[in-house]
């Protein structure tokens, strides 16, 4: 691939001979996920694709759909071939409601179900594409302005995934964002033109809403000459907007999407490649061009991470200095010793070390915090949080569908609030009878160490023979316990009915905070 793509979204795809579509890996489980929610295939695809398939949309889909035909791997031949699906199937959906999906077979495989997900999927990537097509032709002098979101779709290796690449053009970026009121930063010519002075260098100019009309006011990207959106900001935009169109946590959650990645800018990456490395973010006050570079490829959270990283490695290095010496004094120390077997006086050093590292804690915690603060202005990170993408879905949640609260256009999955506080209560209490039952353990292997490494031995090696065992014991501990909350922890969180995915991963993180503590402390 020569151009360089905002998107790529791996599908399954599914196997088909000349007498139809042959059984998909997954398919019994697929089944089962239907059967507990009382649901069907065309009830499943019509609540991920519901934005799509009502109003104006489904006018411009049903158009683009006779017109596309998505690729299918042949099992014979490896060749490929036409969807075998037929129209009888998409039709209900196109009818643009809940109800018409009831109208369809609800035996359909997941084969079937796998080709439908492909061919919506891509019809609302070229419905997006005419969308903005029309949008800016009447925009202009009327001239066809072209398609305005590039795809390139192609199997994988070995057949078994769909990707699909795409790009979203310039003009159709800006387009998005003027609709979307997605925050631009203006530049310090903006600033003069409005009859403003900025005669501080301390301070940024301000974030506003993208707007055409004051397009020469904003701040020009390094990439692109006169470009205001950055590729960060393209890939935000185009991703938001697909996510208005299609749930792709609920196509996650059933098998019918396997992955999706932002891509980013090819000569980017390289630039980043050649300037990215341990040295550089240590020694160099000239790593801001580096860490630039990131914010412009990866966004402001990414970029203060690496802001965070070298703030970390600077201070470590003074650190080390001081550690150092506290290691030669206490060596020296050591060896003024004047009779052999006479204890060595550590406990100064130490003592010492322990007040300069928290000393060091306190002036490091400040100095981030300054510096976090500085960056966050200067980049707008505020503005960038308030016009962030929709919280992605916790795609593991099972109960009804309701509006969203925040989007109320698209609906999703969310538990009443009095079965969420219930389910947070029992994920607790499972969680302490985890934790409890881990302490007993460690508990209890500390004590039989110390009654062993107490007693008299006729073999005086036995207790380093004894210490070495448990410190081999404590090391295997640590993955079985490591292995098993792995193991439970999923089914734990899924008590609390978390509806996002960050707040599903934020709470199990949480917990396996304290579980990882205790096994590697104690």
């Amino acid at each position: 691939m020569d151009a360089d793509y905002d998107l790529v979204f791996a599908f399954p795809l599914p196997h088909v001979t000349s007498d139809g579509f042959l059984p998909a890996v997954g398919q019994q489980a697929f089944e089962r996920q239907l059967r507990r929610k009382q649901t069907h295939v065309a009830d499943l695809l019509g609540h991920a694709f519901e934005q799509a398939l009502v109003g104006d949309q489904s006018e411009v889909l049903r158009s683009v759909l006779h017109k596309f035909k998505p690729l299918v791997k042949n099992e014979h031949d490896g060749a490929h071939r036409e969807p075998v699906t037929d129209e009888g199937f998409l039709a209900p959906l196109l009818q643009g409601g809940k109800d018409a999906t009831e109208k369809c077979d609800p035996n359909y495989s997941f084969g079937r179900a796998q080709e439908c997900t492909i061919l919506l999927f891509i019809a609302i990537l070229k419905t997006i594409s005419s969308f903005c097509q029309e949008e800016l032709k009447k925009m202009g002098d009327g001239s066809d302005p072209g398609m305005q979101v590039t795809i390139h779709d192609f199997p994988g290796t070995h057949g078994r995934k769909l990707y699909v690449c795409c790009s979203l053009s310039t003009p159709a970026a800006e387009l998005l964002a003027e609709i979307d009121e997605y925050p631009v930063q203006l530049s310090r010519h903006g600033i003069a033109c409005l009859g403003l002075e900025m005669q501080d260098a301390d301070h940024s100019p301000s974030y506003v809403s993208y707007s055409r009309e004051h397009r020469d006011y904003y701040h020009k990207t390094v990439l692109k000459e006169d470009a205001v959106l950055r590729p960060i900001d393209v890939i935000r935009i185009f991703r938001d907007k697909i996510t208005d169109l299609v749930d792709l946590s609920l196509l996650k959650q059933h098998g019918l999407l396997c992955e999706d990645y932002p891509l980013h800018v090819h000569e980017e990456l390289l630039q980043l490649q050649k300037t990215f490395h341990v040295g550089y973010i240590i020694l160099w006050p000239s790593h801001w061009n580096c860490i630039g570079l990131i914010r412009r490829s990866f966004g402001e959270e990414v970029a203060l991470y690496f802001c965070f990283l070298r703030e970390l490695s600077a201070a470590l290095a003074g650190l080390s200095l001081f550690a150092i010496f506290t290691m030669i004094w206490k060596s020296a120390r050591c060896d003024n010793v004047p009779e052999e077997g006479q204890d060595c006086a550590e406990t100064t050093p130490t003592c010492v070390f322990a007040a300069v590292l928290i000393v060091w804690f306190r002036i490091f915690t400040l100095r981030w915090y300054q510096r976090e603060s500085h960056c966050s202005a200067k980049w707008g990170v505020s503005a960038q949080s308030s016009c962030r993408l929709k919280q992605s879905l916790n795609p593991r949640i099972q109960c009804r569908f309701v509006p969203d609260p925040v989007y109320g256009t698209r609906r999703i999955r969310k538990a009443p609030a009095w079965l969420q506080a219930l389910g947070i209560a029992c994920s607790t209490v499972l969680t302490i009878v985890f934790l409890s039952v881990l302490l007993a353990l460690v508990a209890a292997e500390h004590l039989g160490y110390h009654l062993l490494a107490t007693r008299a031995w006729e073999n005086p090696n036995v207790p380093h023979y004894l210490t070495m065992a448990f410190g081999v014991v404590t090391g295997i501990q640590i993955k079985v316990v490591d292995g098993l909350w792995n193991a439970v922890s999923d089914w734990i969180t899924d008590f609390e009915y978390r509806w996002t995915e960050q707040g599903f991963l934020g709470s199990k993180r949480l917990k396996s905070t304290i579980v990882k503590f205790i096994t590697g402390v104690c």
